[in-house]
């Protein structure tokens, strides 16, 4: 398991939630969630996603179990920034 904090540069609407969800689908031996004010979602589903809320400036959680955990973290994270 790795994680880690990310400052959010955009909302999370639901056209960056959708780009987000299939920058990660390479990553399917993967398990992301996403973390904002205590409330952990699925981080490749895009409904969930888009339900924290999120705004630029917020901070989040990103935790990868699995295979593939450092580089799908990587990607993942990139996309916030």
């Amino acid at each position: 398991m790795v994680n880690e904090s990310v400052t959010l540069r955009d909302d999370l609407d639901i056209v960056s939630v959708d780009q987000f969800v299939k920058e990660l689908r390479p990553f399917s031996k993967t398990q992301v969630t996403v973390t904002r004010r205590g409330y952990d979602v699925d981080g490749k589903n895009a409904i969930r996603l888009a339900e924290l809320g999120a705004k630029a400036g917020d901070t989040v959680i990103v935790t990868c179990r699995g295979r593939d955990e450092a580089a799908c973290l990587a990607a993942a994270v990139s996309m916030l920034r």
